[in-house]
């Protein structure tokens, strides 16, 4: 999971990007099988992989498992057990400012945003998602 010390001696982390031509790695974290298949549908059309996770401790036991991080997250914030903005703010102690994590909520007001970018969010989609937002916001 972890390059070499770049300049000034800092963790450089490696991205599924970059070690499968890249591809982008899409990690959709979300408790509802139906966006799960949403968002497969929306991205995969677009050249995304798009790896799901039902919940947070299975999202954060899957990238423990692996070699390389995603390339960005799509997080739900609202998820039985481990809320989605305890997992943000996880992935963050865990992988400081190493990908994009976009939380994914229904509750558009101002002070979910703001938790969310408290817990490390990098931006938002509202649910329901235009499919051009979304890519937007994902590139």
């Amino acid at each position: 999971l972890l390059s070499p010390a770049g300049a000034g001696g800092a963790r450089r982390f490696v991205h599924h990007s970059e070690l499968h031509e890249g591809k982008c790695e899409v990690f959709s974290i979300d408790d509802n099988a139906v966006n799960q298949m949403v968002v497969e549908a929306l991205l995969a059309t677009e050249g995304f992989v798009v790896t799901p996770a039902m919940d947070g401790p299975e999202a954060l036991e899957l990238l423990a498992g692996r070699e390389y991080l995603p390339d960005v997250v799509l997080l739900d914030c609202e998820m039985p057990g481990m809320h989605g903005f305890e997992v943000c703010a996880e992935l963050r102690r865990l992988y400081p400012a190493s990908m994009p994590i976009l939380m994914v909520t229904a509750n558009a007001d101002d002070d979910n945003f703001l938790e969310g970018f408290k817990a490390g969010a990098n931006d938002y989609v509202k649910k329901p998602f235009s499919r051009a937002e979304a890519l937007v916001r994902i590139r």
